[in-house]
């Protein structure tokens, strides 16, 4: 991470902060190349779309994307967009859920992930969504408390060097 003008963390991946560690080096490459196949395999649908028209593997593919693309900006909007951190991480958790959630529901209906008319699938798709999203809200509300308590036992240590206690 680093410190934009104003003092603000910038966790942009984008930021050049990562590209001083081989990891973030690698984590930077990752992302550069994902965003190059992304383009690369829109280019190829659409070439093969006007030559011979869409398929279904089109479809299902450009939902993918789509559902791709958008999970990453509900990401930025709800987790780095300075006006949405006016809000409790919860209430952002949560709004995310429900945002992607959505699209999700509207990418596999278009995309045809699911069989249209077996509410079965359907009501599947929603558990199993729910469940990772529990599963990964809780694993990052017990990870963020953790860190909240590491850094609090610093501060502290730090006050008491400093005789501010």
């Amino acid at each position: 991470m680093t410190k934009t003008d104003d003092g603000i963390l910038d966790s942009s991946v984008f930021s050049g902060g990562d590209r001083r560690t081989f990891v973030g080096a690698c984590k930077m490459g990752v992302v550069s190349g994902c965003l190059v196949a992304t383009i690369v395999l829109l280019c190829m649908i659409v070439a093969s779309a006007l030559l011979s028209g869409m398929t279904a593997w089109m479809v299902g593919c450009l939902s993918c994307i789509g559902a791709g693309i958008a999970g990453g900006i509900f990401q930025q909007l709800w987790f780095n967009y300075l006006p949405a951190r006016r809000f409790a991480y919860s209430t952002r958790l949560f709004l995310f859920g429900v945002t992607y959630f959505v699209v999700l529901v509207a990418c596999a209906y278009l995309g045809s992930w699911l069989p249209r008319e077996n509410p079965y699938a359907w009501a599947s798709f929603a558990i199993i969504y729910l469940g990772i999203f529990g599963v990964l809200t809780a694993a990052f509300g017990h990870a963020l408390k953790k860190r909240g308590i590491e850094y609090k036992a610093k501060l502290d240590d730090y006050r008491r060097s400093r005789g501010l206690e």
